[in-house]
């Protein structure tokens, strides 16, 4: 995932958009204002906001998409990374080598390499780019901060630990045990344990700690909401965007379209997923245009 700090009012409707796409859709990713998909062909496809050109994605063959604050980043077929978009903090400037994985942040991006280590770049006022040593079979960067779980099933989380106005919020103090999925949000993160349930630690002025009970197997958080999937196939969300006020952070971005997922991710203050007719559909906030699934 990732998010950057959003605060202004939504011009667009909240409601879900749907579209059936060819080929298959392999993954689908929400950023702040923009989100990606990677298909079978390998072809990245982007949308929504583009002001620093984050929504237009190279030619190139993907295995996966992150899409990040005003950028994204791309694994290539080739397992090595490139980027596009805004790039001050040079975010969108990977090293060189080859990678299993990329997520993005606010303005700072990490991969992990084929050894299993993290490498991290961009902004790192608040260190996010100090990655911890080990191995790792996960990375998620979040909007200051990042979680990682390791080869062993733990949870570890570095970067900043406060909001802006620099109150402690503890989203990088990640509970001990033995967990399958982690999302670095905002100011709060969240990971599922191995029997399925989801904790969540960090700020919660908008519940968005105050997970579901149930199994799941997939989660991902945004900057004041998360979300996740069932079993059972069912998204659900949490935090920000209970309702639709069109003010932070209520853009209906936990409010989910009844379906059947097979996946979801949560930008700023939208979220988007893959449901199990491979149809992109999305929800929250479309004052960029990134609920407009093309």
């Amino acid at each position: 995932m990732f998010m950057i700090l959003f605060y202004t009012a939504c011009t667009s409707s909240n409601h879900s958009q749907a579209t059936d796409l060819d080929p298959f859709i392999l993954s689908v990713t929400a950023g702040d204002v923009h989100n990606c998909r990677v298909d079978t062909s390998g072809n990245a496809d982007c949308w929504g906001g583009d002001n620093w050109g984050q929504s237009t994605a190279p030619s190139s063959s993907f295995l996966q998409v992150s899409a990040g604050g005003e950028f994204s980043c791309g694994l290539q077929a080739n397992k090595t990374l490139r980027c596009w978009g805004e790039n001050f903090s040079g975010q969108a400037t990977p090293p060189e080598g080859y990678f299993s994985e990329v997520s993005t942040g606010s303005s700072h991006t990490c991969g992990i390499t084929l050894d299993n280590e993290i490498e991290c770049w961009g902004d790192n006022f608040d260190g996010q780019l100090d990655s911890p040593d080990g191995e790792f079979s996960q990375i998620s960067s979040g909007s200051r901060h990042n979680c990682a779980l390791s080869l062993d099933g733990e949870v570890v989380c570095w970067g900043a630990n406060t909001d802006l106005d620099f109150n402690t919020t503890n989203q990088i103090d990640a509970p001990m045990g033995l967990f399958t999925d982690v999302s670095a949000g905002g100011t709060h993160s969240c990971a599922i344990d191995i029997s399925g349930k989801i904790l969540c630690w960090g700020q919660n002025l908008w519940g968005q700690t105050e997970a579901p009970e149930g199994s799941f197997t997939q989660l991902t958080s945004g900057e004041a909401h998360s979300c996740a999937l069932s079993t059972e196939g069912d998204v659900l969300c949490w935090g920000g965007g209970q309702t639709h006020s069109d003010e932070f952070p209520d853009f209906g971005q936990s409010i989910v379209p009844e379906g059947r997922y097979a996946y979801v991710s949560s930008g700023s203050s939208h979220s988007c997923a893959l449901d199990v007719n491979n149809q992109v559909v999305c929800w929250g906030s479309n004052d960029h245009g990134q609920l407009e699934v093309p």
